[in-house]
This record gives C-alpha cells, sequence and structure tokens, in this order.
C-alpha cells in the first residue's frame, strides 16, 4: 500500500527507506483497519520546534475516511502535537483542503546543485 504513496515522492524517500526509518523508530506506522483489512496507512514522525509541536505525515495511502483523520488527530493531540503537516502535490493539497480543512502553507522549491 505505501509504494504506491512512494511514487510521488521525487525520490527523497523509498519505500526501503521508509522501513529502515520506521525500523529504528526514526517515523512510525499508523493503519487504519476496517473488517479486519488494513485500509490506509500513514507513516509520520512527531517534530517540536520553538513556536509548536506537529505530526508530520511522510507516508499517507490507502482509503481515509474522516473517521480516520479524526483518529489520527486525537493521537496527535495526545502525543503533544497542535496541528498536522504534510508535503504534496497540489492536486492533493486541494482534495485536503476540501476534505479534511487543511490549508496550503508553503510551496517547496529545489534547485539541484
Amino acid at each position: 500500500m505505501l509504494a504506491k504513496a512512494m511514487v510521488h515522492s521525487n525520490g527523497d524517500c523509498s519505500l526501503e527507506d521508509l522501513k529502515v526509518y520506521i525500523t529504528n523508530g526514526t517515523y512510525k506506522l499508523m493503519v487504519f483497519v476496517e473488517d479486519e483489512k488494513v485500509v490506509a496507512a500513514v507513516v509520520y514522525f512527531l517534530r517540536t520546534i520553538p513556536s509548536f509541536r506537529m505530526f508530520y505525515i511522510v507516508a499517507l495511502s490507502g482509503k481515509t475516511s474522516h473517521e480516520h483523520m479524526d483518529m489520527m488527530y486525537n493521537f496527535a493531540k495526545a502525543n503533544g502535537a497542535d496541528r498536522v503537516r504534510y508535503a504534496c502535490r497540489d492536486s492533493v493539497a486541494r482534495l485536503s483542503s476540501m476534505k479534511y480543512g487543511f490549508n496550503k502553507i508553503y510551496n517547496t522549491v529545489e534547485k539541484l546543485l
């Protein structure tokens, strides 16, 4: 399931990288289960910066629902986060805004050296 998300990672992270980071505890894996079947997965980490603590999504794949997202938000809050962030394509940003109330805060640009 997460392999599908890695297609859109721009080469920043591979499925093998995710496995290593999850195994060594750098990233965590959250799964959503319905009728004893995994329907969605989130790879995340918690990050504290001077102004706030965030639940940062590294990869999200599968079919999420409002119930799943609410469970994730509650988990993030219980772990001290006051916001959820992730980097994504414009189309996913629009969908996240319409479906889940996310706000676009940055554009990411890059210059290879």
